[in-house]
């Protein structure tokens, strides 16, 4: 594991926020940081480090993935952030974004980490990765521009994290179909990002 992320992981909480760029090798990554902004993946804590027995950070995210099995996993899942990082090439970029002190205290207000983890197990190997927004996200003008989903049974990393901040209330009135990873972290709720990768 990286210095950066050694660092930076006793401060994560749940609903802190990853967002990951490139790498430049992958045309995909470029074409969606080129189109929507400066991240092309984001994902939010579920579970802190735990010291004492040296749990990793999990995060929850919409990604397509090889699972340990070598079998590809599609959708909503939760993975091990260190062993993500890892997975990232030399020239990729992460960054933690903290929720602010008004953002966690409005969230232990309505006790939001309940509704987080409601809709975390209620996603988890149910809802897929939604291809077909990726590309109205990619294309508005040639693809139907960002229409709203009738069901959440398909999303993008960023649709998955909007939700996720909106069901614990960490922020309210938010579009999550509309969201881009850039919007995601350009919410009020943040404080200063730090580099993780």
């Amino acid at each position: 594991m990286n210095d950066l992320y050694l660092k930076a992981r006793p401060l994560m909480r749940p609903l802190d926020v990853v967002a990951f760029a490139g790498p430049a090798s992958n045309p995909l990554s470029c074409a969606i940081e080129a189109l929507a902004g400066k991240y092309s993946h984001v994902a939010v804590v579920r579970e802190p480090w735990l010291h004492a027995t040296d749990t990793d950070v999990t995060i929850f995210e919409s990604t397509i993935e090889a699972g340990p099995s070598g079998k590809t996993i599609n959708g909503a899942q939760t993975n091990p952030l260190g062993k993500r990082l890892g997975e990232y090439p030399a020239g990729s970029r992460a960054d933690l974004y903290r929720l602010t002190a008004e953002a966690r205290a409005r969230v232990n207000y309505y006790n939001g980490l309940e509704a987080f983890y409601a809709l975390c197990g209620s996603q988890e190997d149910r809802v897929r990765y939604d291809i077909g927004a990726l590309f109205r996200f990619l294309l508005p003008d040639i693809v139907v521009a960002r229409w709203e989903p009738h069901t959440l049974t398909a999303q993008v990393c960023s649709v998955c994290v909007s939700a996720c901040l909106e069901a614990a209330r960490a922020t309210i009135g938010v579009t999550a179909w509309r969201m881009t990873p850039l919007d995601d972290v350009s919410l009020p709720i943040f404080e200063a990002p730090m580099r993780i990768l």
